[in-house]
């Protein structure tokens, strides 16, 4: 049992059959990752506030290309099936990785608030549609509610531990590449590949940029 948890949480190099996430597993987790924050969110809000023609490049070289320079560290870690923060020990020293560890912890907190209430957002649009409830139809409570719902279950499936997560992930990134995929389909159906790429943002950057300036 002491094997197995030493190989669940990574604190010893394994082999490959021993691993808890192979390949398709670590892709599973980051085509969620990847197209929740980097495809919806990243990509809306450039896409807001630019033309298609100046979004492309700036998501490219503003995500994809760093992203792809530090890949590198990935695979050395995967590699040996050695967690990153663990491994991060033998350049950080014990003490410091735990301290960065706390910091990366607590600084995350943010964030899933955000991509909570997020869902939070889609969700009640997603009630409207089919006439729920209207204190589930409205940003407060309703998005607050889906948002602690969120969490709440996100929190559950961690708990549940490495092997329920990996199966988590392959369902939700199956499923998020549908719709994905329906989506483009749509988009590209409807309007079509000129009129996408001569339309103009719905709140162009040079607009966009002084009220941001103003609420600094």
């Amino acid at each position: 049992m002491k094997f197995k948890e030493e190989i669940y949480f990574n604190l010893i190099p394994t082999r490959g059959k021993d691993r808890v996430y192979g390949l398709w597993d670590f892709l599973a987790v980051q085509i969620c990752f990847g197209i929740a924050a980097w495809f919806f969110l990243v990509g809306s809000l450039t896409g807001f506030s630019v033309r298609a023609v100046e979004a492309i490049p700036i998501i490219l070289f503003g995500n994809s290309i760093p992203l792809f320079l530090i890949a590198a560290m990935a695979v050395i870690f995967a590699r040996y099936g050695v967690e990153h923060w663990l491994g991060s020990a033998a350049v950080l020293g014990h003490r410091f990785k735990d301290i960065w560890l706390l910091i990366y912890i607590t600084s995350s907190f943010g964030w899933i608030a955000y991509a909570s209430f997020l869902f939070g957002e889609s969700a009640i649009k997603f009630v409207k549609v089919f006439n729920g409830p209207e204190i589930f139809t409205e940003e407060i409570p309703g998005a607050m509610i889906f948002a602690i719902i969120a969490t709440l279950v996100g929190t559950y499936v961690a708990y549940l531990g490495p092997t329920t997560f990996k199966y988590f992930t392959r369902t939700s990134s199956i499923f998020l590449l549908v719709v994905l995929g329906f989506f483009i389909w749509t988009v590209f159906s409807e309007f079509g590949v000129t009129a996408i790429f001569n339309a103009q943002p719905a709140k162009p950057f040079e607009t966009l940029a002084p009220s941001l300036c103003n609420r600094v």
